[in-house]
């Protein structure tokens, strides 16, 4: 499978959200349904929902990843830089950097697609996850 509808994505997230403690991040990955593994060997790729009025603090990562907003905005604070975002707009995030991304809106969710290299640094044995650190 190498296409999946947005208007599928979203209402899976929307599903997700409702089962999902509001510590956790609302994140969605894109997987080969027959295989269960990521759809690109070097690429990952996934769908991430921010519910109203969200600060969401995610994991730092070694892999890099690329954020688009599909609908919604905020802001997203990378390392000590704040970047503000709306729908359209892209984000480069840079291996092992701090990421809190923040739902301008208190009353409907924001909706970022992701793509990362988690898959080719897991494969090369060089993927590292650290717990985020507080401000």
């Amino acid at each position: 499978m190498l296409r999946f509808p947005w208007q599928d994505v979203r209402r899976a997230l929307g599903e997700l959200a409702s089962v999902t403690p509001r510590t956790e991040a609302v994140h969605l990955a894109y997987v080969n349904p027959e295989t269960g593994r990521e759809c690109l060997a070097a690429l990952g790729f996934s769908a991430l929902q921010l519910r109203p009025g969200e600060e969401l603090r995610l994991p730092r990562r070694s892999a890099s990843a690329v954020l688009h907003v599909v609908d919604g905005a905020g802001t997203a604070v990378v390392d000590d830089a704040t970047h503000r975002f709306e729908t359209a707009d892209t984000l480069a995030v840079p291996t092992h950097a701090d990421l809190m991304l923040i739902n301008a809106s208190g009353t409907t969710p924001a909706y970022l697609f992701v793509v990362d290299d988690a898959p080719l640094q897991r494969k090369l044995g060089i993927y590292e996850v650290h717990a985020a650190t507080a401000r």
